[in-house]
């Protein structure tokens, strides 16, 4: 079985926290004792989730490729839900994320992992330009609807 890696208010403190967060309130939270472990902290029931993944999601506790991983899940979990959603994902995300896995695993190379990372912004990119069009088009159409409603008023 694999030690887990310690946290510390000191690290904690290191990584600056949100406002909110200070050392005072970082103490009260760890009650008295030195350290917790990830698992500890994601059992924090008083913390807010995102809180608690702000502290354990860093190479300082769990290592880079369990990182990738967990993100190469998460990913992919966020691509089936807009598939659900009746919106295809642009197939270089699904390459993006199938070569960061293979890249976790050592079976891809960083300039394999950046062209497919560049991929995935320019799908990104270009996602993103369209919905701002029809989206501002949509708007404009609406406008134009009310500008017409006073004219005629």
């Amino acid at each position: 079985m694999k030690r887990l890696r310690l946290i510390t208010v000191k690290q904690i403190m290191s990584w600056r926290p949100c406002p909110p967060w200070t050392e005072e309130r970082v103490r009260d939270v760890f009650a008295g004792r030195r350290s917790l472990t990830p698992l500890e902290v994601c059992g924090l029931k008083d913390v807010p989730a995102n809180d608690r993944l702000r502290v354990i999601l860093r190479e300082e506790v769990i290592p880079a490729r369990e990182l990738r991983l967990i993100a190469c899940w998460c990913a992919t979990r966020v691509l089936r839900a807009e598939r659900v959603a009746g919106r295809e994902p642009d197939e270089r995300s699904w390459a993006a994320v199938a070569v960061s896995r293979r890249y976790a695993d050592g079976l891809a190379t960083a300039e394999e992992l950046a062209a497919a990372r560049d991929a995935a912004w320019a799908a990104y990119y270009i996602t993103a330009a369209v919905a701002y069009y029809i989206k501002n088009k949509h708007i404009l159409t609406h406008v134009r609807r009310a500008l017409r409603r006073l004219e005629a008023s």
